[in-house]
């Protein structure tokens, strides 16, 4: 696996410019934004068979659907933790522990999850979480070291875009084109376990 080619592989798509500022402009709109995770779901099928390549922005019902399915599995993924957490606080040291181990195993299957409903559209698919698991272990240290770089980028995005408000679209533009970048490799890794 070549990082460098996985990094750039958005810009070898000849209309790269377009999608990914159609992307930008979408992901910052509210209930719109679901068309960005449907095309994010693209980005993971697209790297399960192979192809560097970004979607066409086209079927927008279909983005829209499957956007909201994955906006469905992000809630119950992370939803479960953080309604744990106020219960869990309760016990002194060992229930915040327990909820910040919860939390992050949650956030790790997540884009895992989401991949495994990409593969047939089947929401149940994405709640196997045994054999999310297992198809995550095979691939972990690459999935890991993309993970952990997702969280980096995504924070700095973050950081960029909450306190810088003049420079908060290069912010959304670092969010998106690392989400691109780490959701077709994901696929890549998941299509190969």
């Amino acid at each position: 696996m070549d990082l460098s080619e996985l990094i750039k592989y958005p810009l070898s798509d000849r209309d790269w410019v377009k999608k990914i500022l159609i992307g930008c402009v979408i992901s910052i709109m509210p209930i719109v934004n679901f068309l960005a995770l449907g095309y994010f779901l693209h980005c993971i099928r697209l790297g399960m068979q192979g192809r560097a390549e970004l979607p066409v922005w086209e079927d927008w019902a279909d983005l829209f659907k499957e956007g909201f399915f994955a906006l469905l599995i992000i809630i119950i993924y992370l939803g479960i933790p953080f309604i744990l957490l106020p219960l869990l606080s309760l016990i002194p040291i060992l229930g915040p522990l327990v909820a910040s181990v919860l939390l992050l195993l949650a956030g790790l299957l997540l884009p895992a999850a989401l991949a495994s409903y990409a593969v047939r559209g089947n929401f149940v698919d994405a709640l196997q979480i045994k054999l999310i698991f297992e198809r995550t272990s095979q691939v972990m240290q690459y999935y890991l070291l993309a993970y952990i770089s997702m969280a980096v980028i995504g924070s700095l995005s973050l950081l960029i875009i909450f306190s810088l408000p003049v420079l908060s679209f290069i912010g959304v533009l670092l969010l998106f084109y690392a989400s691109l970048v780490f959701f077709n490799l994901v696929g890549q890794l998941l299509g190969e376990s």
